[in-house]
């Protein structure tokens, strides 16, 4: 019996021992890079040469690759990215590789969660496609298989692959530009509508300028002219309710009463129409 409990109290010790840890032959890694105002980050695993030859052997021509080892490689981006004339849209894409001695094509897939090469390959979820990139030939041996991003710019950039003697380049753009450009035209342009709905509406709550608040409503509705939601005419006419103005108060929540008709919001005109009997109770 008590060998018997000894064995017991062994087998429980052990099982709660934790597994050993032990290095990945293929260390993860990962890269992040900001160009322009995109944020890119590849996760991927850094095999080693060890005295082996890669391309056309190891990693043979014309199959696709997995660009790395264990799990997929993986590319997130916050913000399209154009290689040539093709745009890859922000998400995240498993990165595949088919290489040959002079280039290579190098492939963005939609499913991210394989280990290696997916078991079942399904050209339906190739997003891109950027076809032969040419290899250039190193003189000294690049060890671990290296991603990195180089050549930046505020509107471009390249992914680079890089082991052994080969290095393929993969330039691309951002759309740095155009988002600028639009960040410019709106801001000279001035305030847009609904930011004066939004600090006349503040004035009004705060309690603050009525005058200034009212100001800008005006200014807003100007902007929109017809385009003027029930709701943001409804508003002048608290403002104007408050600043003890209820004649024309009544005025424009009548208006309001009009639009909310015509818009098929009739839910709310009988509201409108007790504020302004409210009103009249105070003129």
């Amino acid at each position: 019996m008590k060998i018997a409990i000894s064995v017991f109290a062994l087998s429980v010790s052990l099982s709660g021992m934790t597994q050993i840890e032990a290095p990945r032959v293929s260390p993860a890694a990962k890269v992040v890079q900001t160009v322009g105002l995109t944020n890119i980050e590849v996760s991927y695993s850094r095999p080693q040469k060890k005295d082996r030859e890669i391309f056309g052997s190891l990693v043979p021509y014309d199959q696709i690759w997995r660009a790395g080892a264990n799990e997929n490689t993986v590319l997130t981006t916050d913000k399209p990215l154009v290689f040539n004339k093709d745009t890859l849209k922000a998400g995240e894409y498993a990165i595949y590789i088919v290489p040959f001695e002079t280039a290579w094509d190098i492939i963005f897939y939609s499913t991210t969660d394989n280990w290696g090469t997916p078991d079942e390959w399904k050209d339906e979820q190739i997003v891109l496609n950027v076809k032969q990139r040419p290899v250039i030939k190193k003189a000294n041996s690049q060890e671990a298989f290296l991603i990195s991003f180089e050549n930046l710019s505020t509107q471009s950039a390249s992914i680079n692959f890089r082991w052994d003697k080969v290095l393929v380049e993969l330039p691309f753009k951002t759309l740095t530009d155009q988002e600028v450009t639009a960040q410019i035209g709106k801001t000279m342009a001035g305030p847009s509508a609904n930011d004066y709905f939004q600090a006349a509406a503040y004035y009004q709550s705060e309690k603050k300028d009525l005058n200034q608040a009212l100001e800008w409503m005006n200014t807003g509705i100007k902007m929109l002219g017809d385009e003027t939601p029930f709701w943001i005419i409804r508003r002048k006419a608290v403002i104007q309710a408050e600043m003890k103005n209820y004649k024309a108060a009544i005025s424009t929540m009548e208006g309001a009463i009009a639009v909310a008709g015509a818009s098929g919001y009739e839910p709310y005109v009988g509201e409108m129409e007790k504020v302004i009997e409210e009103w009249k109770s105070k003129k």
